[in-house]
């Protein structure tokens, strides 16, 4: 385990030294802070609900986004990928590591410093939005924290999925770029889920998307019931295992490709 912590704080170094990296992701999380929940002002007009989400809960649903993202995100699928096309993967393989989990723990050494950016990015928007801001205090603040774990765990294992695309095709980001748009469509970037049609809204609540997201959002609007907290736990805790599975199926797969043309 020791291996692992000494990554994770190699990279908490290390994130701080790319200062135009941070630049630019300041400026991204400003504006869809500072943009989105105030497009969404314009679309209530003179109504103060739509399909159960008033104005508050709305303009604190967007400022939550970032908040919960940064906690969740996952970008193993670019590490993946270029470790595997550049051939820096077979100089893993022949160290006694997990590649999978030094990629787990490299990834948490980067976010480190990305809540307190996102932190300070909310307190500075707070005069503008404070009006608007909602923060229930009956919220089942309880099932916050296993909600995190499930949502970075469920990112982690379908990004890394989605990286190893690059042991069997050159061309990997035509995979990438299905998996972004699938994810800001269905787990609730663009819109809650219930704005959504109810064929839809069944057929998303049975996939991973929700709890990627939106459930962790909603536990802290108060706006799930206890039910269905832990439905969507065991749901994702099944998810986990099938994602486990698979991840484990693909990188074998991918590995003895890996050893049989570049080792």
């Amino acid at each position: 385990m020791g291996k692992y912590l000494a990554e994770f704080k190699f990279n908490i170094q290390a994130s701080f030294a790319y200062r135009g990296v941070i630049i630019l992701w300041i400026i991204v999380t400003f504006l869809q802070v500072a943009v989105l929940p105030f497009v969404w002002l314009s679309v209530y007009g003179t109504q103060d609900s739509i399909v159960g989400f008033s104005k508050s809960m709305m303009i604190t649903y967007f400022v939550l986004i970032p908040c919960i993202d940064v906690l969740v995100q996952s970008w193993a699928d670019f590490e993946i990928k270029d470790d595997i096309k550049e051939g820096r993967l077979n100089t893993f393989l022949i160290k006694p590591i997990n590649y999978l989990l030094r990629v787990f723990w490299v990834e948490n050494g980067w976010k480190v410093s990305r809540p307190f950016i996102v932190i300070l990015i909310v307190l500075l928007l707070y005069p503008f939005i404070h009006t608007y801001f909602q923060l229930s205090l009956h919220a089942r603040l309880v099932w916050i924290l296993p909600a995190i774990i499930a949502s970075r765990f469920l990112n982690f294992l379908i990004s890394s999925i989605i990286g190893m695309a690059a042991f069997w095709t050159v061309r990997s980001n035509w995979a990438l770029q299905i998996w972004w748009a699938l994810q800001t469509l269905a787990a609730g970037y663009v819109a809650p889920l219930s704005f959504y049609p109810p064929n839809i809204q069944k057929i998303i609540s049975y996939t991973p998307f929700p709890m990627l997201l939106q459930t962790p959002i909603n536990i802290i609007l108060d706006n799930i019931s206890t039910e269905q907290i832990v439905r969507q736990l065991l749901l994702a805790s099944l998810w986990i295992i099938i994602l486990l599975i698979i991840s484990n199926f693909l990188w074998k797969k991918g590995v003895r490709k890996t050893e049989g043309i570049g080792m």
